[in-house]
């Protein structure tokens, strides 16, 4: 599962962990516990945020999910 969740953030579909969850058909902690690991492991990164509410030029704005309401946190793959 680890594997599938490393393809949906390399295709960046720009999906939320709720999104994430309903498409790896699991919960939502398990896709951020899933998230913590792939980070530990050094496959991920996160882009550190400034939000601002001056969305509309934030280079990242495509891929954010502002809308849920939460903070939100984009995740990329490291390529080293």
């Amino acid at each position: 599962m680890l594997n599938q969740l490393l393809t949906h953030i390399q295709e960046g579909q720009g999906l939320s962990v709720e999104e994430l969850a309903e498409e790896l058909g699991t919960s939502p902690s398990m896709v951020t516990a899933m998230l913590g690991t792939l980070t530990r492991q050094g496959y991920l990164g996160k882009i550190e945020q400034t939000c601002s509410e001056a969305c509309e030029t934030c280079p990242l704005a495509k891929q954010c999910k502002v809308a849920s309401k939460t903070t939100p946190q984009i995740w990329m793959l490291n390529t080293q």
